[in-house]
């Protein structure tokens, strides 16, 4: 079995505590845009034509279904941000057919949001696990849903109440940091990785879905691929 490192490992380079420093805003931020998320169900995205609109994310080509982008109609041309939003399991964007799944914005709700925008060329979503989180957990981890591991943040963090998920081999990448109820907004997971051509993906869901993690996982890197253009 895989597990995170649990000792503290005086080679890694102190450097790795600015990062830390430097992503407790990224997580204040990461809240706001989710309470934005949370906020704005009705609103511009009301765009149920599923046909593909030509776009780019930074230098990347991308085909991407017009019912899926949440900052429609601003998506045009070149984007440093491209918002999407799609229902689980279908993958599919914005339908009459399934308008109440995506106005349903409770802790059962099925819909997958995500960011897309060019990697910052920093640390990758594994680099920041090995430098940065595993430096702010409070072991020993415990048992997690469908074979994962869960470690919680410590006290102090900056992500006090999140757990962090990781799978259980290293055959997979997958990290999931969920955050508990707060404010209004219900329990929700946030993943990430980077696509081979340098777009960095950041998709959330309910915490109830968790238990779905590698599917959704596969389903969300297929779904990124397939609107890669050529």
């Amino acid at each position: 079995m895989y597990h995170l490192v649990m000792r503290r490992d005086p080679r890694v380079p102190l450097v790795a505590l600015l990062y830390a420093l430097s992503f407790v805003a990224v997580l204040v931020l990461g809240r706001l845009a989710l309470t934005t998320y949370d906020t704005l169900v009705g609103g511009l995205d009301v765009e149920i034509d599923p046909n593909p609109i030509a776009l780019s994310v930074g230098p990347v080509a991308l085909d991407v279904p017009r019912n899926m982008i949440r900052n429609h109609p601003f998506a045009r041309g070149s984007v440093s941000e491209l918002e999407l939003r799609m229902h689980w399991p279908t993958m599919e964007g914005f339908s009459d057919l399934r308008a109440e799944a995506f106005r349903t914005n409770d802790d059962r709700s099925t819909i997958i949001y995500a960011t897309l925008r060019p990697s910052s060329g920093s640390l990758s979503p594994q680099d920041r696990l090995r430098l940065v989180y595993s430096r702010l957990l409070a072991y020993p981890p415990a048992s997690g849903p469908n074979g994962l591991i869960a470690t919680p943040f410590a006290e102090g963090s900056g992500y006090d109440g999140e757990i962090l998920y990781t799978a259980g081999d290293t055959s997979s990448p997958f990290a999931a940091r969920c955050a508990p109820e707060e404010g209004g907004v219900p329990a929700s997971c946030t993943v990430e990785f980077l696509t081979d051509n340098g777009i960095e993906v950041i998709y959330r869901f309910r915490r109830h879905l968790l238990s779905r993690w590698r599917a959704i996982d596969a389903a969300m890197r297929d779904t990124v691929a397939s609107f890669m253009r050529g």
